[in-house]
């Protein structure tokens, strides 16, 4: 068959056309599953926080768990679980948490809210020195002014404690 031909011409496009065709299904299908497992995904998310929000901890824990292992690079995952912990009373798995999204996404130290509970947590695990060094670095954001309470309140808490363990020390 000579290149030249029509015929050629018409076979090569035949064939071309059904190929794109066959990639353009496939596409599809492909794009069409992963949107289908983002959604099942998303869902099992809010359900999660919906379980935690209500004491469901362990329910939601798995859940978390779960859909970390499927999606191990999720900082907003990894928060979330932390949150989990936390309201459960594992500060120290929480901590674990949050250090990981925040190893994920080191935007986070710039996030008000994250860095407060971050600061929290650590307070509320007797980590006195890095609570303090988190909420001052946060006071130095852009903070609304009832997150700037807040974290002024967390601080005085830190001198607080500080200033009782240096007079027991006495």
């Amino acid at each position: 068959m000579n290149i030249h031909s029509s015929k050629f011409r018409t076979v090569t496009f035949t064939v071309l056309f059904i190929l794109a065709v066959i990639i353009c299904v496939i596409t599809y299908y492909i794009a069409n599953n992963q949107n289908q497992l983002f959604e099942e995904d998303f869902h099992e998310f809010h359900y999660a926080m919906q379980l935690s929000n209500q004491g469901g901890f362990e329910e939601a824990e798995e859940i978390f768990l779960d859909l970390i292992g499927r999606k191990p690079a999720s900082p907003t995952l990894e928060w979330n679980t932390g949150l989990n912990y936390a309201m459960k009373g594992d500060l120290d798995t929480a901590l674990l948490h949050y250090e990981e999204a925040m190893k994920i996404r080191p935007f986070l130290r710039k996030e008000p809210f994250f860095m407060i509970q971050f600061g929290e947590l650590l307070l509320r695990n007797d980590q006195l020195e890095q609570a303090q060094v988190y909420l001052e670095e946060t006071l130095t954001l852009d903070l609304p002014e009832d997150y700037r309470l807040v974290t002024m309140s967390l601080l005085e808490e830190i001198e607080s404690d500080n200033n009782n363990a240096n007079e027991d020390e006495s």
